[in-house]
């Protein structure tokens, strides 16, 4: 994939580690420090990348188990009201997701065991609200997740592709952020467009900035069995020059639709049957 010469890339243990203050700075919610931390690619492709890990054992972290990195710098490019943008990542799984992605039952709302590896949130009025997007891993490979409020709260299945080990996958999504209905949430998988929604992106009520998260995400009881999971990743925001370009709804890579291979791809009007 062509990544823009602008993205904020984690390539250093200097970005990783930048302080607050930094607008460069990555938020790092983890149990121990070297749970998230710099290493060399294990494939030899990418140099530096950060490497996420979650052991069993570790204690939780406001309510769930979590190891996990967020842009949460609220600049104008994440306030709500102002638009939205390009977010781009890498993420690569070592082979225990592979071999072990069947023990996380996806039923949702009654037996939801998914980890979930990237999150899209919004401030949301109620902090119980999950955010309206995540990629997480479960039984039916890595998901795309939408969250429903509108016939009661559940999750939809919106994109899947297959679990693998170590191979890295470029993600990207375009998202303009609103209430309304000039809502616009798209996502590549591999220069592949995976799925499109228009419509509203922002809970109602919602009145401040909207960030997103890579790492790892457990439930508050995962199943025995997965005793350390590890993702490796790069990225988190691509960041372009000041002014409209950037906001802009109408802009639009030039990638084409998933082919037949992907699990499943569609819209929010085309729903795995």
């Amino acid at each position: 994939m062509t990544i823009n010469p602008n993205v904020v890339r984690i390539t250093s243990t200097e970005i990783l580690e930048a302080g607050i203050e930094n607008p460069r700075h990555y938020a790092k919610e983890r149990a121990y420090p070297d749970r998230i931390m710099m290493v060399d690619d294990p494939v030899g492709q990418r140099g530096q990348v950060a490497q996420v890990r979650l052991v069993r054992g570790d204690p939780k972290i406001a309510g769930s188990y979590r190891t996990e990195l967020s842009r949460d710098y609220y600049t104008s490019e994440y306030a709500f009201g102002t638009g939205g943008g390009w977010y781009w990542w890498s993420y690569m799984l070592d082979p225990e997701w592979k071999r072990k992605h069947h023990l996380l039952i996806a039923n949702p709302p009654y037996n939801d065991l998914s980890i979930n590896i990237q999150q899209f949130h919004t401030h949301n009025p109620d902090p119980l609200i999950h955010p309206p997007w995540t990629v997480a891993v479960n039984e039916r490979g890595v998901c795309l997740r939408r969250w429903r409020m509108d016939d009661g709260p559940l999750w939809d299945l919106a994109a899947a592709w297959p679990v693998d080990s170590l191979v890295w996958h470029d993600v990207v999504a375009y998202i303009y952020w609103s209430t309304g209905r000039d809502g616009v949430f798209e996502l590549y998988v591999d220069d592949r467009l995976f799925y499109r929604h228009n419509g509203p992106t922002v809970y109602p009520g919602a009145s401040k900035g909207c960030w997103w998260k890579q790492g790892i995400y457990a439930p508050g009881s995962y199943p025995v069995g997965l005793d350390e999971l590890t993702v490796w990743c790069q990225g988190l925001r691509q960041v372009y020059p000041d002014g409209s370009y950037y906001l802009c709804c109408g802009t639009s890579p030039k990638f084409p639709i998933a082919s037949p291979q992907a699990m499943y791809a569609g819209t929010e009007n085309d729903p795995p049957g």
